[in-house]
């Protein structure tokens, strides 16, 4: 990376700034309402995240291009096409409440937009990182993906580094310091086989669901899972009362999976008995069932649903969404998530056979 190139254009950028400044100044103050704005707005997004070796921030570019044409485009249109601006002296305080009302609502949305996303976020918790990251089921190790994360490194020469001279790295960089919460947040080892821990989580929870659950507590106290089974429930509405009895997240989740198959474009039904013993009176599978059937429709967000976990278990349970399959057939589409292992991976063994042999045949037994 060339600093001084850096710095030579960043200062050239500031003076056109200033420049640009004391000619609406001079020229017509008016241009202030487009161009003040606009250049905070380039200041956040420049200022957003690390210049170095981050491939989450490559859009930066592309959103600062961004601004810098919408303030093109204002120019034009305040020469070139509106002749009202030649009566700009008498129509001066309409243009100016015009551009407040417009930076205000600008301002409004640049508050309100990460409240209304819903976005699966290390802040959110950090366990619902996936191990691997992927396109079109091309893999690539979680320690590749967020090296940059860690606060010291050491590069292919040898050379001792930190997030400030990351920029000197020659080769791949490897972490000098681990924290248990980077060991427990990944489930395979470079083999791309379970941790023992999790092999025994797996095999111990397992044989505990096939056996009734009869040790669940000890299961919750060891491990943080447990699976929650019901008999007798009677409806869907039903289930919906005893999963607010057990779970809010539980709860909230399929309540929004409720919203979205009665939307018209969708317009789904639950064959809920059929569902039900399908999945061996098991809240949990219960669960997973209905958000692997809304997918084939649509996308079902999760991450904006960490608020309500309120538990270990809830925690690991929604985990498990994060590494679910796009599509319930297509296990290959999936990833391994230390937090909610146990849940795919019991719901997996239950209905991998019926769900290669014929999906088609597994919708319509579910749905209506």
């Amino acid at each position: 990376m060339n600093s001084d190139k850096n710095y030579g254009d960043l200062l050239i950028g500031i003076l056109l700034g200033i420049g640009l400044g004391l000619y609406a100044i001079f020229s017509d103050p008016f241009l202030l309402w487009i161009i003040i704005p606009s250049i905070l707005l380039w200041l956040i997004v420049w200022a957003s995240g690390t210049r170095y070796r981050d491939e989450f921030f490559n859009a930066k570019k592309v959103l600062q291009a961004t601004v810098l044409v919408i303030v093109v485009i204002a120019f034009s249109v305040y020469y070139f096409t509106d002749r009202d601006f030649v009566f700009f002296a008498y129509n001066q305080n309409y243009y100016i409440v015009l551009a407040s009302l417009l930076v205000s609502a600008s301002l409004f949305f640049q508050w309100f937009a990460k409240k209304a996303i819903p976005i699966s976020s290390v802040k959110d918790d950090d366990r619902l990182v996936q191990e691997t990251m992927y396109e079109d089921y091309k893999f690539q190790p979680l320690g590749d993906t967020y090296a940059y994360r860690y606060a010291k490194f050491v590069d292919e020469a040898g050379q001792k580094l930190n997030p400030k001279t990351v920029a000197k790295a020659k080769g791949k960089l490897t972490p000098r310091e681990l924290k248990i919460d980077d060991i427990e947040m990944e489930a395979i080892n470079f083999n791309d086989e379970l941790k023992f821990y999790y092999e025994k989580l797996i095999y111990d929870m397992f044989n505990d669901f096939i056996t009734g659950g009869k040790n669940q507590e000890k299961m919750q106290e060891m491990y943080g899972y447990s699976f929650t089974i019901v008999k007798g429930i009677k409806s869907q509405a039903h289930f919906k009362e005893v999963l607010k009895e057990h779970s809010l997240l539980y709860y909230k989740i399929f309540c929004f999976l409720e919203a979205d198959m009665n939307k018209d474009f969708i317009g789904i039904k639950l064959r809920w008995q059929n569902l039900y013993k399908d999945n061996l009176y098991c809240l949990e599978f219960c669960l997973i069932s209905v958000i692997l059937m809304v997918r084939r429709y649509m996308n079902f967000p999760v991450g904006d649903l960490a608020k309500y976990v309120k538990s270990s278990k809830d925690k690991n349970f929604l985990g498990c969404f994060s590494s679910l399959p796009a599509d319930m057939e297509k296990t290959e589409s999936s990833s391994v998530n230390a937090s909610g292992c146990v849940y795919y991976y019991a719901y997996y063994k239950i209905h991998i056979d019926s769900f290669l042999k014929d999906s088609v045949a597994i919708e319509e037994r579910w749905l209506t």
